[in-house]
Parts: structure tokens; C-alpha cells; sequence
């Protein structure tokens, strides 16, 4: 019987793949040994060849294929704190873009965002609202519970309620732009475009936040490395990072140009950067961060990191970050403890489009 070359090339191609998987299951298994001398070297061993072996019983009809776009369920997840003055305009943002699940861990706002929801008709069987009553910061244990309670999603945004998914016109849509990967992909990492306070002192209730930040930074911005994910839910085995959310087992991993992107635990430590050396006009998708909104929010939001003590031991500079000397000191692009030093020098609309 004669065999179609297109299939032929099909099953090479298949081949191809699980080959490689195994040199990088192989590779893993060289760093495990390496961690020999530790305590735990058996537990780790132990916990990494079933995560392992279960990652690759569901890889093993998954290489090589891809979603539907109309078959995609998708959801995005954040932990907010007294958000008022955005957590609407979120909301609706994810609902429009396609969303099939907005899933937020409400920490004890006042009032309540179920009540700001509710008061704009936002409250729907897609917007799920948890209560977190953790008063420390638990947002790697929030993004934890809904990965282990949302496995029928195929694509899970973890993000922040000062994060807003950007998708260039070239793209039919957030689903569409999805079913691109592979389902073997088990994360795409989205770099930030940080939107400082366009000079506003403070927060316009009457106006949407695409109308009231409109000053982007540069793209080389050093923020702009920072990264947030899209995961696959059901191949989340070990969490790590807010920002890098990475299976340490499934080696799959993407940027936003379908790019393989080398991120392999231990070595990398689960970094929260990766530069996009080809940020542009033209880049697929981004995600907006608001990151300070206006002066009164940037100031607010200072202080409600240093109660949770998240300041010093992310920027290493005590009270420094969201104070005004920061936003306003000079770029220091070594420093990467600082980061501070916004220019407000590009005017970019291109959230305008939302606008509804």
C-alpha cells in the first residue's frame, strides 16, 4: 500500500518530537542527579519522575497538535485589593476579549467587589469571585487554587487587575491567537508595556483607564521585561513564581512570536524576566500594565505593599518603590533593584480601541 508523503512527513515530524522530549526528560534527569547532596535528593526524585511521567502520558497524544479555535475554553485569574477604580473596567475588558472565565480572589476589599461589580452589571455565570482572607500576600496561592480547580480550561491568564491583555489588530482574536500553539505548549510568556501616570495627580472616576493613561514608556523600559503567563492548566505541576508561572517538568514553552523559549528549572530559578528583543509596533500581544495609574493610587499603593512587606524584598531599596523620588529618578538600567525613572514620552492610544 502506498503510504502519503504528507502523512510520512507527519510521523517524522511526530518522531522528531518525542525524541527530542526524551533528551530533555534526559537532561532533567543529569540535573537531578546534581542535586544529590541534597537532603531532599529523594523526595525531589521521587516527586519530579511521577510529574514527569504523567506530563508525558498526556504529551504523548498532544505533540504536534492543535486546538480548535471554537473549541477553546479560556479563563484569567487575578487577587485584587480594594480595586475600585479599575476593577470594572478589567472586568469588562476580559468579558469583551472572549473570556469563557473571569476568576477573582477578592482579599477583603471594601466595598466588596461583587458589590462594584454588581453595582455595573458585571456580575455573570463567567465572572466566578472567591474570597481571600489571607491578609499576607497569597497571590502564587490563589493562581494555585484556580489552576487545580479550573482543569477543563485549556488556557488560564494569570495576571493582575492592573493588567489588560492587548491583541494587535493582525489577530482575529484572543482564541484564534491561541489555537496557533501546539497543544504540547504548556506556557506563553507575555511581556509587560508599562504605562506610567501620564501626569494625572489623581484617579477620574468618570473616564475608563484607557482614557486617562495614555503615556507609555519606551520598549526597551527595563519593567518591560517582566513577564506574566498563559498556562495550560493540566500541565501545572510545581508553583513558583507569579510572573514566570512555568511547569518545571513540561519543557514546552513559548513567547508571544510562537518562539521556544529555554526556561529549564533549577538553573533559571524561575525568573520573572524575559526580554523581548523584538518588542514593537507589530508584536502579536502584550499586556498593558497600568503599573502606577495616577500619583494618589501610585502613593496608596506604596503604602500597601510596605504593610504587606512586599517592597523591600522585591526591590531591595526599603520604602523607595512607588514613592515619588522613584517614579521620577534617573533610569539607572543596571540597577535593576530600582527600576524607577519613567518618562511618560510616548503618547500611544492603542487600548482606545476598547473603548465601549
Amino acid at each position: 500500500m502506498e503510504i502519503n508523503i504528507e502523512i510520512l512527513n507527519c510521523i517524522k515530524s511526530l518522531q522528531k518530537e518525542i525524541a527530542d522530549l526524551k533528551i530533555k526528560q534526559s537532561e532533567s534527569n543529569e540535573i537531578i542527579e546534581q542535586l544529590g547532596g541534597n537532603n531532599n535528593f529523594n523526595k525531589i526524585k521521587t516527586k519530579f519522575n511521577y510529574h514527569t511521567k504523567r506530563i508525558n502520558n498526556l504529551l504523548e497524544n498532544r505533540i504536534g497538535c492543535y486546538d480548535k479555535e471554537e473549541d477553546l475554553k479560556i479563563g484569567v485569574c487575578i487577587r485584587a485589593k480594594d480595586e475600585q477604580n479599575i476593577i470594572s473596567d478589567w472586568t469588562k475588558h476580559y468579558l469583551n476579549l472572549g473570556f469563557d472565565k473571569i476568576i477573582i480572589y477578592d482579599n477583603l476589599s471594601e466595598p466588596s467587589i461583587y458589590e462594584t461589580l454588581n453595582n455595573n452589571n458585571l456580575i455573570n455565570e463567567k465572572v466566578i469571585i472567591n474570597i481571600d482572607t489571607k491578609k499576607v500576600t497569597n497571590q502564587l496561592g490563589c493562581y494555585e487554587d484556580a489552576v487545580n480547580n479550573n482543569q477543563d480550561l485549556d488556557w488560564l491568564l494569570l495576571c493582575d487587575a492592573d493588567e489588560f491583555l492587548w491583541l494587535h489588530d493582525n489577530e482575529k482574536s484572543i482564541k484564534n491567537f491561541l489555537s496557533k500553539f501546539s497543544k504540547e505548549t504548556s506556557t506563553i510568556l507575555i511581556n509587560w508595556l508599562t504605562y506610567g501616570t501620564s501626569g494625572n495627580k489623581t484617579y477620574n472616576k468618570d473616564k475608563t483607564i484607557y482614557e486617562q493613561f495614555t503615556q507609555r514608556e519606551d520598549y526597551e523600559f527595563t519593567w518591560n521585561q517582566m513577564v506574566k503567563s498563559f498556562v495550560r492548566p493540566m500541565f501545572c505541576t510545581e508553583f513558583q513564581n507569579v510572573h514566570a508561572f512555568v511547569n518545571i517538568i513540561c519543557p514546552y514553552v513559548k513567547n508571544v512570536y510562537n518562539e521556544d523559549i529555554i526556561i529549564f528549572w533549577p538553573e533559571t530559578d524561575m525568573r520573572c524576566i524575559y526580554k523581548d528583543e523584538k518588542m514593537s509596533d507589530s508584536t502579536p500581544l502584550l499586556l498593558v500594565h497600568y503599573m502606577t495609574l495616577d500619583e494618589e493610587s501610585m502613593l496608596k499603593k506604596q503604602n500597601k505593599q510596605l504593610r504587606a512587606k512586599i517592597i523591600p524584598h522585591i526591590s531591595g531599596t526599603n520604602d523607595e518603590k512607588y514613592s515619588l523620588e522613584w517614579y521620577h529618578r534617573e533610569h539607572n538600567w543596571s540597577d535593576l533593584s530600582s527600576r524607577g525613572g519613567f518618562k511618560d514620552n510616548n503618547y500611544d492610544i492603542r487600548m482606545f480601541k476598547y473603548i465601549k
